[in-house]
């Protein structure tokens, strides 16, 4: 049975009989074919107009998303074929055929075939084809720059424990997302939004143009002005600056992060402080749990890897004037700060002044949500 919450005029999902959905947020054009199966997940198309997006025989297990950033050679529009992604996974730009993600694999600006990424992988680049990345491989390739790394060497012990700490929050805080939000205080600013479908408790702070969307968990944290906690990120006892990026599946404990920063796909930070304008790369993990106090990193850098002290957490980073100054790097440096701010920053809202383009922090109403129930 599907329930339609929500209408968006002139586009209608299209589902045939044999499909399993759950608690999933479904946006434009959305075909479904026999064999898919999705579970909370968000299938999305925001900056394309609500163009279509086709799934086939596709298995995506639960906390999965689709989004596309309509890349190159493409008709607008997510294409998946013979696909699978494993728990926590989810696919970003995205045409693709023969793809397969291992758990918490991210293929990011794609048109990929062909390709698999391990556990844990990540991949940075456009017009993605013939490539296979090991467990914790994460490539990032633009134009003449290109930066590679493996995450605890590839240690599957170290990169399924984080994997499981990430999934056991997910699915302890999910319960509470289809239940009505009961924050203990809620403070928000002009023009911010805060989703029905996201789960928030405590005592939470949201700046003006800042943007909570569905199934983000925020709990007893603050968001700074323009800021935003995309699908699948979880906050507590987290404060956001101004205009930091909350990234797709993100997981930041006890943590606080200066303005203008970026914390990517599925990255894993518990008792740490970043400067302002830090970028904590897709999949890293900083664990100072066992710290007393929240270790302090400077901001100004990218941070990739595994750490569990501050001595390895800037051993795994690098400055952002050492990027600059890499074959091709002043190029990406100025790629990945477009991207921020007029793809990712822009698109969320937070640079809206009355009378000028909405966002999705102000524009979200316009979404088609779907509450879903197996029918198989």
């Amino acid at each position: 049975m599907v329930n339609i919450i929500g209408t968006l005029e002139g586009h209608s999902p299209k589902f045939e009989e044999d499909i399993s959905v759950a608690d999933s947020t479904l946006v434009g054009n959305v075909n479904v074919n026999s064999g898919t199966k999705l579970s909370k997940v968000t299938v999305r198309d925001d900056e394309t107009d609500y163009s279509g997006i086709h799934l086939t025989n596709t298995t995506m297990e639960d906390h999965s998303m689709v989004h596309c950033h309509a890349p190159s050679k493409t008709d607008l529009a997510v294409r998946i074929k013979n696909s699978k992604a494993g728990k926590g996974s989810l696919y970003h730009g995205i045409v693709g055929d023969n793809v397969n993600l291992g758990a918490f694999g991210v293929i990011d600006l794609a048109n990929a075939t062909n390709v698999t990424v391990g556990c844990r992988g990540y991949i940075w680049q456009k017009d993605i084809s013939d490539i296979t990345l090991n467990d914790g491989d994460v490539v990032i390739r633009f134009e003449d720059f290109e930066f590679k790394h493996t995450i605890a060497g590839g240690n599957k012990d170290i990169l399924d424990k984080y994997n499981q700490k990430q999934l056991d929050l997910r699915e302890k805080y999910y319960s509470a997302i289809l239940r009505e939000n009961t924050p203990t205080s809620l403070d928000t600013g002009d023009d911010s939004h805060t989703n029905d479908y996201a789960c928030l408790e405590g005592e939470i702070g949201v700046g003006q143009n800042a943007n909570i969307t569905p199934n983000a968990v925020v709990i007893n944290s603050r968001l700074g002005f323009g800021s935003n906690a995309q699908e699948n990120t979880i906050l507590i006892s987290t404060t956001f600056g101004d205009r930091v990026i909350g990234a797709h599946g993100a997981t930041i404990l006890n943590g606080k992060v200066g303005s203008n920063s970026l914390m990517m796909f599925n990255a894993y930070s518990d008792n740490a402080s970043y400067g302002d304008s830090t970028v904590l790369c897709a999949n890293s993990i900083h664990d100072f749990s066992t710290s007393d106090e929240r270790v302090e990193l400077e901001g100004g850098r990218l941070y990739f890897g595994y750490a569990a002290s501050k001595e390895e957490a800037l051993q795994n980073s690098v400055t952002f004037d050492q990027i600059k100054a890499m074959p091709g790097g002043q190029a990406f440096f100025d790629g990945l700060v477009n991207r921020m701010n007029n793809s990712i920053l822009k698109g969320n809202g937070a640079d809206y002044v009355p009378g000028s383009e909405p966002g999705l922090a102000q524009k979200y109403n316009d979404r088609i949500e779907f509450e879903c129930r197996d029918n198989i």
